[in-house]
């Protein structure tokens, strides 16, 4: 497989054999297998201390007493120590010493990233993505972009050569989700 190499003025400067890794196999199901497993490895542990809403000296008192069997405290009538006791603990709280790690295996993972790869050579599945241009996928670009200092000089090139501006504009601005309130 083939690729047009690009310099900074936006013409053709040759041809460049691209490696085989954009030959593979288009494999959604492990890419997403991949990509949920690296999310879920990225999270961390969270929940009260084990023993909160616990240190108490409350204890039942047991039936006859005229009062419901839940604990309360020794200097006096106040219930504690369950959920349903102002100060109490919370029912089912999350467990900090919980594992939120998923396990893909090695084979899986490489196949999956060079999928991913694969994928962006493929305009069906780049504009089905939402993403317009009008070059031929792979862009690949001479290494003067490299010697580029500049971030206009970077947004230039990408704007006129690529006429990916309203592309540019969505990155910049993004999809923002609010974050959730915390309890």
């Amino acid at each position: 497989m083939k690729a047009n190499i690009i310099d900074l003025s936006g013409n053709e400067s040759g041809q460049i054999e691209l490696p085989p890794v954009f030959e593979e196999e288009y494999r959604p199901d492990i890419i997403k297998r991949a990509v949920l497993a690296a999310q879920a490895n990225r999270l961390q542990a969270y929940g009260p201390h084990f023993y909160a809403g616990m240190n108490t000296s409350a204890q039942s008192w047991g039936p006859g007493h005229g009062v419901s069997r839940v604990p309360r405290l020794k200097n006096g009538r106040k219930a504690a120590g369950v959920p349903m006791a102002v100060g109490g603990r919370r029912s089912h709280a999350p467990q900090p010493n919980a594992d939120y790690t998923e396990k893909v295996n090695k084979k899986e993972r490489r196949k999956a990233i060079r999928s991913a790869i694969a994928a962006t050579a493929s305009s069906g599945l780049v504009e089905a993505r939402g993403h317009r241009f009008t070059r031929e996928l792979p862009v690949v670009a001479k290494n003067d972009l490299e010697s580029l200092s500049k971030t206009t000089d970077v947004i230039k090139f990408l704007v006129g050569l690529l006429h990916c501006f309203q592309q540019l504009i969505s990155v910049l601005v993004g999809a923002h989700r609010q974050s959730k309130s915390g309890q």
